[in-house]
């Protein structure tokens, strides 16, 4: 089975960071761990724009992500590919 958990938090004004962790359980050993990052910044009502670092324990197998938003609603609705 999997546990995982995370939490965000704000940094400053319109910055946010996340953090979350998980592992695998199998053959009663924790087979896998794993960490990832992210910040969120919201330079303007209607766009955020963010940053996420996936598997930090494992430096080589590490991926990176930068990515855009548009919010054109309301600040509850947020659209991203």
């Amino acid at each position: 089975y999997a546990l995982s958990g995370g939490l965000g938090f704000p940094l400053v004004r319109h910055l946010y960071a996340g953090l979350s962790a998980g592992a695998r359980f199998a053959d009663q050993a924790w087979e896998e761990l794993e960490m990832n990052a992210g910040l969120l910044f919201l330079p303007h009502r209607y766009l955020a724009l963010g940053a996420s670092a996936w598997n930090l324990l494992d430096l080589a197998e590490s991926r990176y992500a930068l990515g855009a938003a548009l919010r054109p609603f309301t600040e509850r609705v947020t659209l991203f590919d």
